[in-house]
């Protein structure tokens, strides 16, 4: 079962519809992000 904030859902839907990559330190969301064929960038 997945949980995530609503913040979380936010950043990748953003990211989704904007063609952009996530930025992010959090390992869960960036795990779910690349599953969703979302480019990540670690800062």
């Amino acid at each position: 079962m997945l949980l995530y904030v609503s913040y979380d859902a936010y950043l990748l839907v953003c990211a989704m519809q904007s063609n952009s990559p996530l930025l992010t330190l959090d390992q869960p969301l960036k795990q779910v992000a690349e599953s969703l064929g979302i480019k990540v960038l670690e800062v």
